[in-house]
């Protein structure tokens, strides 16, 4: 019998497709319209965390009729451009192409399943993905493990055959509470000091780095 592959999980924003930078431009001006200031410290807010929960946090004062609006005219201009404003990570979206036979690759994101289709597509590499989970798919977010937990399910494998890539510490708990070793994936915008307390496996940035560490990672955990 054929030993099944092993799975790498993906995160999508910030993993496979970055635009949070745009995302957080546009944020800014869209709550500027309304007289709200959005601080760049801010940023890091926002990566891993959908719109509604990063107001929620840090701007639950605000008239809900005001965060209402903010969302909303800031949600038409992205999604409207989102293909323009998606770049691929080229560390991971190399690594797709060139190991799509040697691996199962998943996706487990926040985001929705429209934009992550249509950005796969513009990258070339949906075909190389056997299950895609959004936020559509489960009933909590990260860092809820629910997502990575439905694509084990789906997948039909066990988590000792999986290995999760994200660059969010929102994203490495719920991987970490679905029982998932998360290597930390460094995009350029983000540090390891955003992984600081959690039990990643490492962190990595390049693409011959990414491929060494999940190859390491992967024969540690099936050889238990």
């Amino acid at each position: 019998m054929c030993r099944p592959k092993n799975v790498v999980i993906f995160d999508f924003d910030g993993v496979i497709s970055f635009s949070d930078d745009a995302r957080f431009k546009i944020l800014k001006e869209q709550a500027l319209r309304y007289n709200v200031v959005m601080p760049d410290y801010l940023y890091e807010e926002t990566v891993g965390q959908t719109t509604i929960d990063f107001f929620k946090k840090h701007f639950s004062y605000l008239n809900p009729d005001t965060t209402h609006n903010i969302i909303e005219n800031y949600t038409k201009i992205y999604r409207s451009n989102i293909l323009q404003y998606s770049k691929e990570v080229k560390s991971v979206t190399n690594f797709i192409k060139k190991h799509n036979a040697e691996y199962t690759f998943a996706i487990a994101s926040t985001n929705t399943i429209i934009n992550i289709e249509a950005i796969l597509k513009k990258f070339d590499i949906i075909n190389f993905f056997s299950c895609i989970i959004t936020r559509e798919d489960v009933c909590k977010k990260k860092p809820d493990p629910s997502a990575y937990l439905k694509v084990i399910d789906e997948l039909n494998v066990h988590k000792s055959q999986c290995i999760a890539i994200e660059d969010s510490s929102i994203g490495a708990r719920a991987a970490v509470g679905a029982g998932i070793p998360v290597l930390g994936l460094l995009n350029g915008c983000n540090s390891d000091s955003v992984f600081d307390g959690l039990p990643i496996v490492g962190a990595v940035s390049t693409e011959s780095e990414l491929a060494d560490a999940i190859s390491l990672i992967l024969r540690k955990t099936t050889a238990l």
